[in-house]
């Protein structure tokens, strides 16, 4: 999966696509708009606004935090062991 991540990531399409969900993101968290609005309709404006920034976030956000699986070494073991006192 990682590869296929970062096989993703290093093409050119990929960053344009990455910025327009960035800035439509940013789009969606602005108050632009909502002050035309009674009090109500901003407010459930809002929480829709919200809602579909998360699904955007939530679906791009393991294209932009990757994570490598950390390796441990035989002297991060006899240093977890030193601290534990075993």
């Amino acid at each position: 999966m990682n590869q296929l991540v970062e096989n993703l990531r290093e093409r050119p399409e990929f960053e344009e696509f990455r910025k327009y969900v960035i800035a439509e993101i940013e789009k969606l968290n602005s108050v632009e708009g909502l002050g035309k609005m009674s009090n109500e309709l901003a407010g459930e404006t809002a929480k829709v606004r919200l809602l579909t920034a998360q699904a955007l976030y939530a679906i791009i956000s393991p294209f932009i935090h990757v994570r490598e699986k950390k390796v441990y070494t035989q002297e991060d073991f006899d240093n977890a062991a030193a601290r534990k006192g075993l």
